[in-house]
């Protein structure tokens, strides 16, 4: 949902525990506590698109994307570009 421009979201982890986690892409927090949130602040929905790319974005058993393609390599990878993403 990030993907397609959505400010605010809920991911239930547990509905028996009560599990969740509030995303909120209005929040304010300090530069380098989430990179990706860094990244989203400088280039907007198109990060959350790359990465879902990247990483599948479907919830099957069965990962899709980019082989060796995770977090850490994905943020390296975006964290150099000189530019705007296009």
């Amino acid at each position: 949902l990030l993907a397609y421009g959505a400010k605010k979201i809920i991911v239930v982890q547990s509905y028996a525990r009560g599990w969740y986690r509030l995303i909120d892409l209005d929040a304010d927090a300090e530069p380098g506590q989430y990179p990706l949130f860094d990244l989203y602040l400088e280039h907007k929905a198109i990060i959350f698109q790359l990465y879902a790319a990247c990483r599948g974005c479907d919830f099957t058993k069965h990962e899709r994307g980019i082989v060796g393609i995770g977090y850490e390599t994905f943020m390296d990878i975006a964290s150099r570009v000189d530019g705007e993403f296009n």
